[in-house]
């Protein structure tokens, strides 16, 4: 739909995820650029060594300019070693629900892209047992205010619903593949 073939997570470790579609790995830089203008910039962010995310050795890539423009303390996991990588715990867990929504509504594969956008934003939205959250959502850790959480919980993923089309005023038959917008 929207030409995704990739996508960029980030993850704080603590429950804070952030899906960001791109339309392939060569433009991790411009997932970066969208978490920076959405979040925030990071003070320090870890990366597994992949080329387009500023491998150790390579210079001057887009993804090097938009780190070294922000400011941004970059390293890098140890070769061979994904577990130290926390982004990775993430992406198994988004991809796992992807799978699972897409199955269990029948939706087309190509909506894959909506569907991890919406899983991480749930997943940004639910408190969970870990000490360190204290009982706040991670949304509201990162962000420093509590959610509104009406519109996750209004339907499910793939829902038929109803719209209005602004353009001639009439109510249309749609699918809802999440909120609009991300707050």
């Amino acid at each position: 739909m929207r030409q995704d073939s990739a996508a960029q997570v980030f993850s704080n470790g603590n429950g804070y995820e952030k899906f960001i579609p791109i339309q392939g790995k060569r433009q991790a830089y411009e997932g970066l650029k969208t978490f920076i203008h959405d979040v925030g910039i990071p003070e320090h962010l870890i990366s597994d060594g992949a080329r387009e995310q500023g491998a150790p050795g390579t210079y001057k890539t887009p993804w090097n300019k938009v780190v070294s423009k922000n400011h941004i303390h970059q390293t890098f996991i140890q070769p061979r070693c994904p577990f130290q990588n926390r982004a990775e715990l993430s992406i198994g867990h988004i991809s796992r629900s992807i799978r699972k929504k897409t199955a269990r509504k029948r939706s087309p594969k190509r909506l894959w892209a909506f569907c991890g956008e919406l899983v991480a934003a749930i997943r940004q939205r639910t408190s969970s047992s870990n000490p360190t959250t204290m009982g706040r959502t991670p949304f509201e850790l990162v962000h420093g205010y509590m959610p509104d959480i009406s519109l996750y919980q209004a339907h499910e993923w793939y829902d038929f619903v109803y719209w209005i089309d602004l353009s001639d005023g009439t109510e249309k038959l749609g699918r809802w593949l999440g909120p609009c917008g991300d707050r």
